[in-house]
């Protein structure tokens, strides 16, 4: 599900004619997803992770991820995407001042 959006996102960047609808419908389905997977990850993995996890294991998980960049929010896909917000943000500020 995530490799659709980012596929579609690249299209974008990439200057290719996309219709609003197959962007919006795939980010739908992407956020969907993303709901349901942090469900499943509130209501079975961190109580279970709660019950058998100890203070030196988080410890030792905080160690390991200290210097982790995100693959999804990180320094590089930032700038990666500017452009495609900067364009997002131009198009809801064209379509708001179309509708007043």
């Amino acid at each position: 599900m995530g490799e659709a959006m980012v596929r579609v996102l690249n299209d974008v960047v990439n200057g290719a004619i996309i219709s609003r609808e197959r962007v919006e419908a795939t980010a739908r389905a992407y956020v969907a997803g993303l709901r349901a997977h942090m469900r499943t990850e509130e209501s079975e993995i961190l109580p279970r992770a709660a019950r058998l996890v100890s203070e030196s294991d988080w410890t030792e998980i905080d160690a390991a991820i200290a210097n982790f960049d995100d693959p999804v929010f990180g320094s590089q896909v930032h700038g990666r995407y500017a452009r495609l917000r900067e364009q997002i943000n131009r198009q809801v500020l064209a379509d708001r001042a179309m509708v007043r």
